[in-house]
């Protein structure tokens, strides 16, 4: 009776233990994938963005045109804050085709010519099926120009699927149109970025 009672009493250490371990396991699978999950595919994990205060559904958090990845300063703050930029062009040496600026093709290869070399490039800007200035990459319908049908075209709308956040860029004076994008970055009717030669709002360079 004795050695039954321990053999029970083994079993159920054994099965508790195991389904222990398969929580841990569980636990450190979620845990990694959490910390590769870069929702955006800016090239930084959505970890990432939160030490640095940047937003992981925004792949340029602070609306210059460069991927949160590929940005030496990524929050816009001013502060270089992802590697060292050696020819001010606002790419990390890690990630820049042309380190020094001199025009010449020193570190690695560009295919979409974004200035930013294909081993650090996540976005593929030759690549757009629908033909509205958002790259197929980081477009979350590329059969439909205009995703949340608001009248701007993807490339050009800040909040591109209209859930309300802002997930391409920044809008300085709150039109719905990102600031690389808008003729009149401040809103005061002056037109400041460009030419807007249909008068739709959007500069003809985007």
């Amino acid at each position: 009776m004795h050695l039954s009672y321990i053999k029970i009493i083994s079993i159920i250490f054994s099965i508790l233990l195991l389904f222990g371990c398969g929580e841990d396991r569980a636990y450190n699978e979620d845990n990694t994938t959490n910390q590769l999950l870069d929702s955006d595919n800016d090239g930084i994990s959505d970890r990432e963005e939160g030490v640095l205060g940047t937003q992981y559904h925004n792949y340029d958090s602070d609306g210059d045109g460069i991927p949160d990845g590929s940005d030496v300063d990524v929050n816009g703050d001013g502060v270089d804050d992802n590697g060292k930029d050696s020819d001010g062009d606002g790419i990390p040496d890690i990630s820049d085709v042309d380190v020094n600026g001199d025009g010449i093709n020193d570190n690695g290869k560009d295919s979409d010519g974004d200035g930013i070399n294909d081993a650090h490039d996540t976005i593929d800007n030759t690549k757009d099926n629908d033909n509205d200035g958002l790259p197929d990459a980081i477009d979350p319908n590329d059969i439909n120009i205009d995703t949340d049908g608001d009248g701007i075209p993807d490339g050009a709308d800040v909040d591109v699927d209209g859930d309300g956040i802002n997930d391409n860029g920044v809008d300085s004076d709150g039109d719905g149109i990102n600031d690389i994008s808008d003729v009149d970055v401040n809103g005061d009717g002056v037109n400041d970025n460009g030419v807007d030669s249909d008068g739709d709002g959007i500069n003809d360079a985007h």
